[in-house]
C-alpha cells in the first residue's frame, strides 16, 4: 500500500477580519487511486477518485479559474437557484 502525503499553507478569515494560517493536507493513495484532503485537525475535506476523467477536483479548478470564458460553465437561472434552495 502506497500513499503519498503533502501539505500547504493556506489562509482563512479569522475573528474581526484577522487572518487565520492552515495547513491542507492532501494524501493520494496510489492502491486504490483516491485522493483525499484534511484540514489541520484531521477531518476529511474532500476525497475523489483521481483517475476518472472530468473528476470532481478537475471540475472544482475549471469552474473556479476559467468561469468567464469557459462554455461547460453554465450560469443557473432564477428558477433554478429557488429550486436548488429548496434541497
Amino acid at each position: 500500500m502506497s500513499s503519498e502525503w503533502e501539505k500547504i499553507k493556506y489562509c482563512e478569515e479569522g475573528a474581526y477580519a484577522s487572518t487565520v494560517e492552515r495547513t491542507l493536507i492532501c494524501q493520494r493513495n496510489n492502491t486504490c487511486d483516491i485522493t483525499t484532503f484534511y484540514d489541520d485537525k484531521g477531518n476529511i475535506l474532500f476525497s475523489f477518485d483521481d483517475t476518472l476523467n472530468d473528476n470532481l477536483f478537475e471540475k472544482m479548478v475549471e469552474i473556479i479559474n476559467n468561469w468567464k470564458d469557459n462554455p461547460n460553465v453554465i450560469k443557473m437561472n432564477f428558477n433554478e437557484i429557488l429550486e436548488f434552495k429548496k434541497l
